[in-house]
């Protein structure tokens, strides 16, 4: 990303100052809020971890029976 001085100076060539800062304050809110959203996205499990879990679980669950069937 351009750096907010950039970014102000490019703006600062149609708009004045105050509006410029403006622009610029806005659009690095917007950014900020975007990467945050996409820290979370990345935090969440992709649909081939989900069905390796339901796999697992899946064998954990039948070795268990297997383990009671044999106690019992």
């Amino acid at each position: 990303m351009l750096s907010t001085t950039e970014i102000f100076n490019r703006l600062n060539k149609h708009f004045n100052e105050e509006a410029a800062r403006a622009i610029v304050f806005a659009i690095t809110d917007a950014y900020s809020s975007l990467a945050e959203k996409l820290t979370d996205f990345e935090r969440l499990a992709t649909k081939d971890e989900v069905n390796e879990l339901r796999d697992a679980i899946k064998q954990l669950t039948e070795a268990q029976s297997k383990t009671e069937e044999r106690l019992n």
